[in-house]
């Protein structure tokens, strides 16, 4: 496992050059339980209009985003040895999100899905923008 700052992370690459064995701590924690969790703990942002769902927000925990923003600058570090495992390790990190996307979709709330995506995007884009 190599350190950045509040981020251990490790990973190999089998013998075709596919990255296998990711994994992402965040002050000791493993991302793949972490965020779902956090995600998990998201609040509906009501409209004023009941019937208007395509204002319907989600209000999600802060630690998210500052958990992206500790981990984004590790893809780069991985990136001057293999671009490869770069791309790999950031969809480790994006697919994190997944869990809260398809409870939303599998409950009908198709549009707080969105928003889920919305929000990583927010927060990918956010870090690209300072960085």
């Amino acid at each position: 496992m190599e350190k950045l700052g509040d981020v251990e992370y490790g990973y190999q690459s089998d013998a075709n050059g596919v990255t296998i064995n990711m994994q992402i701590l965040w002050k000791g924690q493993d991302i793949k339980n972490l965020l779902p969790f956090l995600l998990r703990q998201s609040k509906l942002v009501r409209p004023l209009d009941l019937y208007d769902r395509s204002s319907k927000r989600l209000h999600f925990n802060p630690e998210v985003q500052k958990i992206c923003n500790d981990i984004f600058p590790i893809f780069a570090e991985i990136r001057k040895k293999d671009i490869y495992a770069s791309g790999s390790m950031a969809s480790h990190l994006f697919e994190q999100f997944t869990d809260c996307w398809n409870r939303l979709l599998y409950q009908g709330q198709d549009i707080l899905g969105i928003r889920v995506w919305e929000y990583a995007l927010e927060i990918t884009e956010k870090w690209e923008a300072q960085n």
